[in-house]
């Protein structure tokens, strides 16, 4: 994408606004917590319990979170499968092939029947926006979709 492509980005960051924006503008719409996905049957009940477990990561933004929320808790997570596909990764953790970490977005979007979620404080929270180039808000049809996503989504 070049530079003016796209008039907004819905972009993420964990537990703060995301990194590398520059000069856009940042807009954020909603703050959502971070949980465990688990297989069907055991008894984890925190994050701390999973050092010696399998787990799937997600995008690279993910994959930086979930290691650094993992290397507070205690250990070094083995990720042995990456995926940015949020119905991939649940039904990789039905099937027992590793465990992640999801935010709820993704899970109300998709829940897989089989999977067990836990909210885990330690895995932080987060935060969804819209950025955007200076201005770029004062286009009519980009201040009526900025204007919808507030509506819609929530944020300021």
């Amino acid at each position: 994408m070049g530079a003016g492509d796209a008039d907004l980005a819905l972009v993420f960051g964990y537990d703060a606004e995301p990194v590398g924006l520059g000069s856009l503008v940042w807009r954020p719409l909603l703050t959502e917590p971070v949980h465990l996905v688990l297989p069907p049957a055991g008894t984890v009940s925190s994050l701390d319990e999973l050092a010696g477990a399998d787990w799937i990561g997600g995008c690279e933004r993910c994959r930086v979170h979930l290691v650094d929320c993992c290397r507070e808790a205690g250990f070094e997570p083995a990720l042995r499968h990456e995926t940015d596909d949020y119905v991939v990764v649940q039904n990789l953790v039905a099937r027992g092939l590793g465990v992640t970490a999801l935010p709820e977005s993704a899970l109300t979007a998709y829940r897989h029947p089989e999977v067990r979620v836990l909210e885990e404080p330690a895995l932080g929270h987060r935060v969804v926006g819209v950025a955007h180039r200076p201005g770029a808000d004062q286009v009519p049809a980009t201040a009526a979709l900025l204007r919808e996503l507030v509506t819609v989504v929530g944020g300021g």
